[in-house]
């Protein structure tokens, strides 16, 4: 089923229509729009331009966060749209808190509706009379942290990897082969000693994992698995991003998956976007080598 989700697009109007379909009783559009404005972050699902699903974040936006009208019609409910929704809310959460803090999510489940929410996570808490307020405490990973931090507001070129190393260092740290060989290949192409993260920011590049997780200690299966499972996250965001150009800092099985996604539809390999080899067992030199002959390809300059 093709389903669409937006974030940020949920209106008044929308609401009340939702209600409407629900047989459930609407609240005054303008308690709605006072409501949506003090919303911290919200997720809609659409089937055929058709709202089928939403939720929002409320809270202080910093120690709780409360997960609040998670909806889906009827006829559309045990097809995952619910959890896809609530992960994206859990997400915004883990990118926009403040690095190295713990904070708590928190929820008031529908009656019945508890086994959904436990199984993403949420720990149960009993109530006589409804479904239990449930609670879940999240470590705020750094690595989401710096990487939001040094997202640009408009994105030229993407750099995509497959995850973070599982050795713990990580590219916007800078201590990364990735980050190490990178650097050496802008510093040659410029010919001077230029590239860190924050010129990397300015110079409106980024790089995006494709899973959140490592998965260099993973068997090839697992692997596998994981890879192609975020490949349709990875398409969506290059979907709402429009990156001018893409370079892909993994062969293999990310060249492959990606090769098959939507992503090629409007590009071309050796013009708007570029596979590189990753900067290890003897690979630096290609993925340097590479990478300068797509900077010169794109005519990058500082800007």
């Amino acid at each position: 089923m093709d389903i669409e989700y937006r974030e940020n697009r949920l209106s008044a109007k929308d609401v009340i229509q939702f209600q409407h379909k629900m047989g459930w009783n609407e609240d005054p559009i303008e308690q709605w729009e006072s409501s949506l404005n003090k919303t911290l972050f919200s997720v809609i699902a659409l089937k055929d331009d058709e709202m089928i699903g939403m939720g929002r974040l409320l809270g202080d936006a910093s120690i709780y966060w409360y997960i609040q009208d998670v909806f889906i019609l009827t006829e559309y409910q045990g097809l995952g749209i619910g959890t896809e929704i609530v992960k994206r809310l859990i997400q915004h959460v883990k990118e926009n808190s403040i690095s190295g803090t713990s904070v708590s999510i928190f929820l008031m489940s529908a009656k019945g509706k508890e086994g959904f929410y436990e199984k993403l996570g949420f720990l149960r808490r009993p109530h006589d009379l409804e479904g239990a307020g449930m609670e879940m405490e999240i470590k705020i990973c750094r690595t989401a942290s710096l990487r939001n931090r040094y997202k640009p507001d408009v994105i030229k070129v993407l750099f995509v990897g497959e995850s973070r190393p599982k050795g713990g260092t990580f590219f916007y740290e800078e201590n990364s082969a990735l980050y190490e060989e990178t650097k050496k290949a802008f510093d040659e192409y410029f010919a001077q000693d230029v590239f860190t993260c924050e010129n990397f920011k300015r110079w409106n590049c980024w790089l995006y994992d494709i899973c959140d997780e490592p998965v260099n200690d993973k068997n090839a299966a697992e692997r596998r698995d994981n890879i192609r499972k975020n490949i349709p996250r990875l398409v969506e965001m290059v979907q709402q991003t429009n990156p001018k150009y893409i370079i892909v800092c993994k062969k293999g099985l990310v060249e492959k998956e990606i090769k098959k996604s939507a992503i090629m539809d409007s590009r071309s390999e050796g013009e708007n976007i570029f596979f590189l080899p990753f900067p290890a067992f003897g690979n630096q030199k290609k993925f340097r080598e590479g990478l300068m002959k797509a900077l010169n390809t794109m005519k990058f300059t500082e800007r």
